[in-house]
């Protein structure tokens, strides 16, 4: 399974843009990794979008040799946005192995100090940042904890291969990303 292309896709959320990575093959799995732009980090893209050219064409099991050949080509500025641009294309390598081998990724290799397998990406912050938009507002540790606590119930009681939205929608789950949403959302 060869990488076929990189892309950089950018999402407006409102008060902040998302950035996201996608990886495609030449069988058709498709490798995802999320990075940001803000807070600091203006050219994440930048760096993507550049060395995209040498990662065309390279197995995605060979994600290990690829990073490495990307550190080398951009080690005189290794550090800051140009390693950000990097933990992004080999997230969405190991993405793209593990969809590959029928296995669910726990935590990205970069990040192994997180001790569980979680990906929480701003379950709170909507609350926190717009209590007028989004409420329950939180304003207090106790009001973080009340949110882990209706991310399992909601989990808990979501059936079978159906995710149920806060707003009362349904959305259609593949079993495979139903059992990786269940795994990552231990809180």
């Amino acid at each position: 399974m060869n990488v076929k292309g990189l892309e950089v896709l950018r999402c407006d959320a409102g008060w902040r843009n998302y950035h996201f990575l996608k990886l495609t093959t030449d069988e058709g799995i498709v490798g995802w990794s999320e990075f940001d732009e803000g807070f600091g980090s203006p050219g994440v893209s930048a760096v993507i979008e550049r060395l995209a050219g040498p990662v065309a064409g390279q197995p995605v099991f060979d994600h290990e040799r690829i990073y490495t050949e990307l550190y080398c080509f951009t080690r005189p500025a290794a550090g800051g946005v140009v390693a950000e641009g990097l933990r992004a294309i080999e997230n969405a390598l190991l993405d793209a192995k593990a969809k590959g081998l029928g296995a669910l990724p726990r935590a990205p290799r970069r990040q192994a100090s997180r001790p569980y397998p979680v990906y929480w990406s701003h379950c709170a912050t909507w609350r926190i940042n717009h209590p007028t938009l989004y409420k329950p507002a939180i304003t207090s540790l106790d009001g973080v904890k009340a949110i882990g606590a209706e991310v399992r119930e909601k989990l808990r009681r979501a059936e079978d291969e159906h995710l149920h939205l806060q707003w009362g929608r349904s959305a259609r789950l593949a079993p495979r990303v139903w059992r990786s949403v269940h795994a990552r959302a231990q809180c």
